[in-house]
């Protein structure tokens, strides 16, 4: 592609991140002061409060004192975090609860930050192991979207209720970026990915899908690793903390806390998809259909990409179009979803965006432009509080409110990126990982 082509769309580029970036601001940030019930600039809650400030942190605190005593602490507060959690908050127990906030506080401030500068690193690598693009121009491509995608977290609702609460899905963010780090680094590493991808499934449990990366990539070299690990992890405090723990995490599985707030497919379900199918449909097809249409279409979409970005065989782009392609089903599959766990929205945003204007300024492709509108979209969305009544302008019905359908926009963006992956453009990316990497038929042939 020329210089001067290349440059012009890179220029639409940073233009449709600074849009994205004005767009949050006045939407999300300023306009509800604005427009808010009254004719006075008023100051809204951003988050549903809780009492006091920091409150799950101090039931993590708490559970880890007692857990760390011998007792059981699940069942308390509707605590359900894996047992292996109490080891991670055992330093912070050692400080009052005010400073230990001060110190969570910190904490996740710099491993949103840390986890976007992980995508950055991933994401460029991904576009030097393409072959078609120099170090220079990833660069130009990356840098905006990295400064826009920084100020879209850090000023996101999903972000601050997480502050709020002191809850830690960015812990188990970065946990996964880094196994994806060492899966797709120059030097091969089993154990290491596998510890970090069970360090992330044993801190918020969703993230056990990522387990599927190593084997993936080892076949059945990983299966060992994967029990081990998983099995100290879960064993750490004991046979009894683990099924008291396997326990309370069914129960609130079965009872889930349905409110404007959750962002799964359970909730969208029971609050919204229901109540307008039984103007439409017989009693006993409202919830199948429902199903169908909140959890089986989306999970097709997951299995369609799975199987495509596998049978293209394990490489950079592969395996990082397939994380984005499933974090968002981390989301909307656990029957509780609590919005500050769409911190993690920001790894398929972040791939997407980089994925669709390689595909805009390098290669001057038109349609990947609607791709990088849909996924800023996707995020500005989400970034909305929910707690925003903004009067007139839109009305508070739940429509409005729960996150779901956002999040299953961030869904189709990747899907559609998966869809335009080809091997054959990017052969080079299956090598760049290992020199012993090969595709899954260059697998068969050797096999035979």
């Amino acid at each position: 592609m020329a210089r001067n082509s290349s440059s012009k769309q890179l220029n639409l580029l940073s233009g449709l991140l600074i849009a994205a970036v004005i767009t949050h601001a006045l939407l999300n940030i300023l306009a509800p002061h604005a427009f808010g019930v009254g004719n006075t600039w008023k100051y809204e809650a951003t988050v549903p409060a809780g009492t006091p400030m920091g409150d799950d942190l101090k039931g993590f605190l708490d559970a880890s004192k007692t857990i760390f005593a011998g007792k059981n602490p699940f069942g308390v507060k509707e605590y359900v975090s894996p047992p292996f959690t109490a080891v991670v908050f055992f330093p912070l127990t050692l400080f009052s609860v005010e400073t230990a906030y001060v110190i969570q506080f910190a904490c996740l401030l710099a491993f949103n930050i840390g986890s976007i500068a992980l995508l950055a690193s991933l994401a460029r690598r991904a576009l030097l192991a393409d072959g078609e693009i120099a170090g220079a121009d990833a660069d130009a491509i990356i840098r905006p979207i990295f400064f826009a995608v920084v100020i879209l977290q850090i000023y996101g609702y999903p972000f601050e209720f997480a502050l709020e609460r002191g809850n830690y899905d960015t812990f188990a963010l970065i946990s996964i970026l880094l196994g994806l780090n060492f899966t797709l680094g120059p030097r091969w590493n089993l154990w290491l990915p596998v510890m970090f991808f069970s360090l992330a499934a044993h801190l918020k449990v969703y993230p056990v899908i990522f387990l599927l990366v190593p084997l993936w990539q080892n076949r059945w070299r990983a299966v060992v690793p994967c029990i081990v690990v998983n099995f100290l992890m879960l064993f750490s405090f004991g046979f009894n903390r683990a099924i008291e723990f396997l326990t309370a995490l069914h129960h609130i599985s079965m009872n889930p806390y349905i409110w404007h707030g959750n962002s799964s497919a359970t909730c969208f379900i029971k609050q919204l998809l229901e109540p307008k199918l039984r103007g439409y449909l017989s009693t006993s097809l409202v919830h199948p259909t429902a199903i169908l249409f909140a959890i089986g279409i989306p999970l097709w979409l997951w299995l369609h990409g799975t199987i495509r970005l596998m049978r293209a065989g394990f490489g950079t782009w592969p395996v990082l179009l397939w994380a984005g392609l499933t974090t968002p089903i981390m989301c909307i599959l656990p029957s509780v979803s609590h919005d500050y766990k769409l911190v993690i929205i920001v790894l398929p945003a972040f791939i997407c965006l980089v994925w669709f204007a390689l595909r805009f300024v390098h290669h001057g492709e038109l349609l990947p432009v609607l791709g990088v509108v849909g996924t800023l979209g996707a995020m500005v969305l989400i970034d909305r509080s929910t707690m925003y009544s903004w009067g007139s302008m839109i009305s508070n019905d739940p429509w409005n409110r729960i996150k779901y359908p956002f999040v299953i926009l961030s869904e189709l963006c990747a899907y559609v990126a998966v869809l335009g992956y080809r091997p054959a453009i990017h052969r080079a990316s299956m090598q760049d990982c290992h020199p012993t990497i090969m595709t899954l038929d260059e697998k068969r042939k050797q096999n035979s």
